[in-house]
């Protein structure tokens, strides 16, 4: 559900060992909220960095909501072999 939120931002995950961890911002500026309430709202975010078949392909999100406040989720684990690229174009976050 989306209240008071201003927007989000992507991270990227780094694997170090076991433990994942907040990488680089991959975002350059915030993706606007598509309305308040419970209603379904899609976005993506295509990540066009290339990727190896051995590094994590994994994602947080963060949502910051109109007062400035910021809430981490994930990580998120993606994979797509066949094109070698990681995206999200249909997610949701329950809590």
């Amino acid at each position: 559900f989306e209240f008071n939120s201003l927007g989000f931002h992507v991270y990227a995950a780094d694997s170090k060992g076991s433990a994942m961890s907040i990488g680089e911002q991959l975002t350059s500026k915030i993706i606007p909220s598509k309305g308040e309430g419970e209603a379904y709202h899609e976005y993506e975010f295509i990540d066009k960095r290339d990727f190896s078949p051995f590094s994590s392909n994994g994602f947080y999100l963060e949502e910051v909501d109109v007062s400035g406040k910021r809430t981490l989720f994930g990580p998120f684990m993606l994979d797509d072999a066949e094109s070698g690229k990681s995206s999200v174009e249909d997610f949701m976050i329950f809590e």
